[in-house]
């Protein structure tokens, strides 16, 4: 994965036009490795090849691609499990009555130091 990223940089700037010397050296290193890349590297220098690409991309229907991933994913929903709806009622209860025990047992508490102080 790195030396593919070093090879997008590496490209990048080939467009860019401000690879270094050694820079150069090693994308054409990574070129002669076998014809793909070659004429990867071929295509991507072609400014007219580049030109046609973006003018593609440029008149794509972003929204009905958008459709047609999602129409593949399927609906994308969140999965919950029905356990979680059944507690939920019981754990607020629980929650409530805890708090009322507390104020309970302050009351008590401040009322029996009252009377014995």
């Amino acid at each position: 994965m790195a030396n593919e990223t070093r090879i997008a940089q590496l490209a990048v700037k080939l467009l860019r036009e401000n690879l270094s010397g050694p820079e150069q050296k090693e994308l054409d290193g990574w070129g002669d490795l076998s014809p793909a890349n070659r004429e990867f590297l071929v295509e991507v220098s072609n400014e007219d090849t580049m030109r046609a690409d973006i003018r593609i991309l440029a008149e794509m229907d972003k929204g009905a691609i958008q459709q047609k991933i999602n129409k593949g994913l399927g609906p994308v929903t969140k999965e919950r499990s029905p356990i979680i709806g059944l507690w939920k009622p019981f754990a607020a209860a629980i929650f409530i009555g805890a708090i009322c025990w507390m104020i309970l047992r302050w009351v008590i508490y401040a009322h029996y130091y009252a009377r014995n102080s």
